[in-house]
């Protein structure tokens, strides 16, 4: 059952306190006609009761939204004016001490529940982009904000790249402006008065492949706050060069329970064991909500945000094909500008995640981990040198307790 919580209707300006980049802002389009959005319903219940003492916060990234530790044990901390709702997938980022919390996108409808949208990228791009995506050693990820005024008139949504300008920030731009103008565009109506930005990202795999039971959700704000964003919608583009068919397994299947799937399942799947052969215990029952969608190349589906979805494992391959998806999550502005900061599976991403493990072991909050040095890579040296070069200066800078 679901707990009483108010889906937010829109953010308003001091919902998100100020980030450098991107700042948040107000959205509104003329181009494309959209339903009136909900209007937020207070939270029922008591108020939970105060801790005797908050714990300790994980500390933030340089450039990262800093976010007031006001949590008690049993209440996730308030987001401005938002404040999530307790909930609980059966995860908790490590380092982070706060409780875990839930805060449901506004409503936005996708016609039939799930859509199935076929040459949805012009066919050179979705090539390009397999063959980036193919050629690199590890996943990419990049953040496109939606600017002021949404809307170029001829020109469509009015889109920006963000991040450091590199080869993976300009084709995600690429591709969101592809996709938008596209076939699929017409899915995004519903949705683009309450977005932000668009989180891209893209991952690979051959022979053996499978996506565990998740729900999408802003990644890096989950890891700084335990609470969990779902985006407004999941989108996945299917991009590698097979016909219907001639990849056996890979099959998209997202659940249309929702949340209330998600929670009783638990993150990855934790709660419910997977039995042998299945993606997900329920795969094969009948109501149990799922869709299926087979793999097929510059295909792509659409559904809520808040759906639970898998891919089953990829039992063959043409030689030399990989099975390569692009995601593309909108988000809201109570969200978006920290997500901006460290999409999944960018760069900074990772480099955050180094520096926070670094951190971590350096603080004695490492769970018992020691840094081997010879084990880290060059980026995780010159970051090491540079947190205990900012421990020095701070050991100096602070005066002696004396009794």
């Amino acid at each position: 059952m679901r707990r009483p919580c108010a889906r937010i209707a829109a953010a308003p300006a001091s919902a998100t306190p100020p980030v450098p980049q991107p700042a948040p802002l107000p959205r509104e389009t003329a181009a494309v006609a959209v339903p009136p959005m909900r209007a937020a319903k207070p939270p029922s219940g008591p108020e939970p009761p105060a801790a005797a003492a908050a714990a300790p916060p994980a500390p933030a990234p340089t450039g990262s939204l800093t976010l007031e530790r006001k949590a008690s044990r049993d209440a996730p901390q308030p987001m401005g004016d938002v404040q999530p709702e307790p909930f609980d997938d059966g995860f908790t980022s490590p380092g982070n001490y706060l409780p875990c919390g839930l805060v449901r996108p506004p409503a936005v409808s996708v016609a039939g529940g799930l859509a199935v949208v076929d040459g949805v990228l012009g066919e050179a791009l979705a090539r390009r982009v397999y063959e980036h995506t193919k050629a690199k050693p590890h996943p990419w990820g990049t953040y496109v904000l939606l600017k002021p005024g949404g809307s170029d008139g001829e020109e469509g949504l009015s889109l920006e790249a963000t991040g450091v300008g590199s080869e993976d920030d300009l084709i995600g731009l690429e591709v969101m402006r592809a996709f938008v103008a596209g076939p699929a565009g017409a899915h995004l109506a519903a949705c683009l008065p309450h977005v932000h930005g668009f989180e891209i990202w893209a991952v690979r795999g051959g022979t053996g492949h499978e996506v565990l039971y998740h729900l999408d959700y802003a990644e890096w704000h989950r890891k700084k706050t335990n609470v969990v964003c779902p985006p407004l919608l999941a989108i996945t583009v299917q991009v590698s060069p097979v016909s219907e068919g001639e990849m056996v397994g890979g099959t998209y299947g997202a659940n249309s329970g929702g949340l209330d799937h998600y929670e009783r399942f638990g993150f990855k799947s934790l709660r419910v064991p997977v039995p042998e052969g299945k993606p997900v215990a329920d795969w094969n029952e009948p109501g149990a909500g799922w869709v299926k969608v087979p793999y097929r190349f510059n295909r792509a589906v659409v559904h809520p945000g808040e759906w639970p979805h898998v891919a089953t494992r990829v039992e063959s391959l043409p030689e030399g094909v990989e099975r390569v998806v692009i995601g593309i999550n909108p988000f809201p502005a109570y969200v978006g500008p920290l997500e901006a900061v460290a999409p999944q599976h960018s760069d900074a991403f990772r480099k955050q995640l180094k520096m926070d493990r670094l951190r971590a072991a350096i603080q004695g909050r490492g769970d018992g981990e020691k840094i081997n040095l010879r084990s880290l890579d060059a980026e995780s040296k010159r970051l090491l040198v540079l947190l205990l070069k900012k421990s020095a200066s701070h050991a100096r800078s602070t005066p002696p307790i004396t009794a």
